[in-house]
């Protein structure tokens, strides 16, 4: 398709599906109608059913005789019956004739029989009659009734090649499309459905379904017409692209009249990426936006090796822009916001601030550890809620959310990705150039953009803790610049929650990992045979499958401390008091040394400490940020205890904004709109800015190496726009065509098992009943109460002046923009 071919020789241009000796018209189906001619008929097949049949053929073969006569036999007479002589077409006798046999109740019958008589003689004996001859008409009245209803059904299929977009891709409804073709060419679309099954199929089958088949069978045949009638075809090859289709794959559905072909998808994948930039500068004058970026690692492949053209890693740095579509949203007053900051920013959180933070939480936090408590017993195979006398009781619905996101199709994230760029964004220079080419990408790179961005507006920029620690850093750095733009006062910052969620779980990793032969993960790991795990790591899949230990080790540990009560709800209060609460925990240690329990202290330090992480966790999927805001206190304790420098400054830094730097109107704007995304709408599928940052990367290079050898850094560039269209149609084409046996996730294995293998063991050893002088005496078994060290009032003190030292409190106020903001030449380095 990608050679041009003359217009003469063109067989795809104009309309000419015709047959040579075919008469466009239009063609329809009536019933017989009651006219005196088909009354006669009827009236004379009654007065013959009732004479003797001797008489009917002695009559029939008397009027043979006649035709003789007169030089005709039955061939002749049917011959110049059938419009074939001008003067018997013209005599109203003959007229009358014709037109009784050809709207009789009879024909059909008559057409019948001629094609297969019925067998009234001796076994093995076939009557030919016109079998052959009639197969043959019928080949072709079918064939050109199949190219009136082609013909007819052009227009569902017709999209010019050149034609598209995300509107028009996913216009396409395989489902509306079998309708309109059921609907539109009924004879086209019943011999295809019957020739996707046997008779006996279609009786009996109850499972398989031919009508997407079917359809895509008449759309294969109109993509051989015409390459205009391309729809289904645009709209598979994107499929298979967002599913890394090779290129000898497109080629070959080209060749099969499937897809486009790979040189068509080149090309549209670009026009799809150019359209989204242009919609996107488009929103970004219309609505308010955050962004998001981070880094990127490509393996270029090098297939014939030379000095200077070797496989090697490179970096590179993907944005995305997500815009804020809420009719209910109000933007934060940017005026109030710096005045705010400005004041705000000389008087630094206080230690007993965090204290009152996590006094007001507590309660909150109790309720919702008590109901996840109670969760993991109604949850289990084993309990079976359903047949539980009480089901429907309130007792076994969650609390109250405390700030809830809303959910719905119109409360889907809109996100736009930029064009990956060549740099890499671990350094302060390599965020400013980074920060500088997406407000080029975005067209907000001219200097009267920059001065209005610079004095009127407020973006959020979120990402990992390298990223946001290197924009606080370079905002430091351009602290005292002459304008706002330079001072970089529009952005504000903001952690992103799944790198936050991470480094909790690496934690929680460090304090309960143990040894084997202790009490700790690494011995319930060893018995579930979990591997992997032995070392933190932010690569591969180590935090789902911590994260999933994790949860099934806390519900062996819970479901271990219950028994078959009346009161389920006071059950759950005391495990919560005695077994996983910091008072429990002060009890136990306060015993004398021959009376402590090493293993239960550990155990419900553990247990406490865990159900933070399993609220925080289902805070984020659910879209609770109020309980999100909820754990920070308890959260920057753990980081302080575990010496997680990086995300304890991370975590004051946020709480100074809420409390002490941010206007009420900016708090609820970064909670609702700049914590958590959900790109489809609906419920528990909430995800953190910097996870669906990651998500994007990840389709960045499935994309890159589907594209080969080829491909570099500047048409990657060019292409990453397109990348959420993709997903989108992805998932468009999945919903229809409804994959009923593989979902868009795998199956997690069954748990059931793993749990009450790890309850036996903690059964097994008592680890939840109090033993006197039970001692750990390996050190490395022991696990230091993180949350507790943290807390303390001379270590938090010590860590608020530190963090507090290192923060700016001075911004300067001058507004001088009688230089130009960037030159071509200018130097970028520090």
């Amino acid at each position: 398709m990608s050679v041009p071919i003359p217009e003469e020789n063109d067989l795809d241009t104009g309309d000419n599906e015709l047959y040579e000796d075919e008469i466009e018209q239009e063609y329809t189906t009536e019933s017989t109608p009651d006219i005196p001619c088909t009354r006669q008929t009827r009236s004379s097949r009654e007065f013959l059913k009732s004479r003797d049949p001797s008489l009917i053929a002695e009559s029939c073969r008397e009027i043979l005789d006649f035709m003789t006569s007169k030089g005709f036999n039955l061939p002749t007479f049917l011959y110049y019956m059938s419009w074939t002589d001008q003067a018997v077409l013209e005599d109203p006798v003959c007229r009358y004739q014709r037109t009784a046999l050809m709207w009789s109740e009879e024909l059909p019958i008559i057409l019948a029989n001629w094609h297969k008589p019925p067998r009234a003689h001796g076994r093995g004996i076939h009557t030919r009659a016109a079998g052959k001859v009639m197969d043959q008409w019928a080949e072709d009245v079918v064939k050109r009734c199949i190219n009136r209803e082609l013909r007819a059904t052009k227009n569902l299929f017709l999209s010019p090649q050149s034609d598209l977009s995300e509107e028009s891709l996913l216009s396409v409804d395989l489902g509306e499309l079998v309708a309109q073709v059921k609907q539109c060419a009924p004879l086209t679309w019943s011999i295809f459905h019957s020739a996707s099954w046997t008779p006996r199929q279609e009786k009996k089958n109850t499972t398989k379904t031919t009508e997407l088949p079917t359809v895509m069978s008449i759309a294969m045949a109109q993509f051989g017409r015409s390459h205009h009638r391309c729809r289904v075809q645009k709209y598979l090859t994107m499929y298979f692209r967002s599913n890394s289709l090779s290129a000898k794959g497109y080629d070959t559905g080209n060749a099969l009249d499937l897809t486009m072909s790979h040189s068509w998808l080149f090309s549209g994948v670009e026009k799809i990426a150019e359209r989204s930039i242009k919609s996107l500068r488009d929103d970004v004058k219309k609505f308010k936006f955050r962004g998001t970026h981070d880094n990127i690692n490509m393996r270029f492949v090098s297939y014939e090796q030379r000095l200077d053209n070797k496989t090697h890693f490179d970096s590179g740095a993907a944005a995305t822009i997500y815009m804020v579509k809420d009719p209910s949203a109000v933007p934060p007053n940017t005026k109030a916001y710096r005045r705010q900051l400005q004041t705000g920013s000389k008087m630094p959180i206080r230690d007993i601030d965090i204290y009152k933070l996590e006094k007001e939480a507590a309660p909150r936090l109790r309720q919702r550890a008590i109901y996840d408590i109670l969760r993991i017993l109604i949850e289990s195979r084993p309990f079976q809620l359903n047949t539980y006398e009480h089901h429907e009781s309130d007792v076994f619905k969650p609390p109250p959310p405390v700030m809830q996101l809303p959910t719905g199709p119109e409360h889907a994230t809109c996100q736009y990705m930029l064009g990956t760029e060549h740099r890499e964004e671990a350094s302060y220079d390599g965020n400013e150039d980074c920060m500088r080419l997406w407000m080029q990408q975005l067209g907000l790179d001219s200097p009267e953009e920059q001065r209005r961005i610079g004095e009127h507006e407020t973006i959020i920029w979120i990402g990992d803790q390298l990223t946001v620690s290197r924009l606080r850093g370079i905002k430091r750095f351009h602290s005292q610049d002459l304008n706002s733009a330079e001072r970089l006062e529009c952005l504000a910052l903001s952690f992103g929650w799944f790198h936050f969620e991470v480094n909790a779980g690496h934690s929680f990793h460090n304090q309960y990992y143990c040894t084997s032969t202790g009490v700790g993960l690494k011995r319930d790991f060893d018995l579930l045979d979990r591997r992997g795990l032995g070392s933190p790591s932010t690569q591969g899949n180590f935090h789902a499958s911590f994260e999933e230990g994790l949860t099934h080790v806390a519900e062996a540990r819970f479901r271990d401390l219950w028994c078959t009560v009346s009161d389920l709800l006071r059950l759950a209060e005391k495990i919560y008091e005695d077994f996983a609460s910091t008072k429990a925990l002060l009890k136990l240690r306060k015993m004398s040394h021959e009376k402590q329990d090493d293993i239960l202290i550990h155990a419900v330090q553990f247990n406490r400490d865990v159900l933070i992480f399993l609220n925080l966790n289902d805070a984020i999927k659910t879209g609770d940020v109020g309980r999100m805001r909820d754990v920070l206190p308890r959260m920057l304790f753990r980081f302080i205890g575990g010496g997680n420098h990086n995300y304890t400054a991370e975590v004051l830094e946020l709480i100074q904004g809420l409390e002490r730097e941010w206007p009420s109107d900016m708090v609820e704007w970064m909670m609702k709109y700049c914590w958590l995304a959900n790109s489809t709408g609906k419920e528990g599928l909430f995800k953190a800015f910097d996870l669906a940052q990651e998500h994007n990367i990840k389709d960045i290079k499935g994309l890159f190496l589907a594209f080969g050898p080829h491909a570099t850094w500047e048409y990657i560039k060019k292409i990453s726009a397109a990348i959420p269209t993709l997903r989108k149609i992805k998932d468009h084409v999945e919903a229809t065509v409804n994959h009923y046996r593989r979902g868009k996730s795998h199956s997690s294995p069954e748990r059931e098992e793993d749990v009450a293998k790890l309850q036996e063991m903690y059964a097994k050893q008592r680890t939840h009943a109090y033993t006197a002088n039970r001692h750990l005496t390996n050190s490395s078994d022991v696990a230091e109460d993180y949350i507790g060290k943290g807390c303390e009032p001379s270590k938090l003190q010590a860590t608020i002046k530190s963090w507090a030292s290192k923060r700016v409190t001075s911004v300067a106020t001058t507004e001088d923009w009688e230089y130009p903001l960037h030159s071509d030449d200018e130097d970028n380095t520090m």
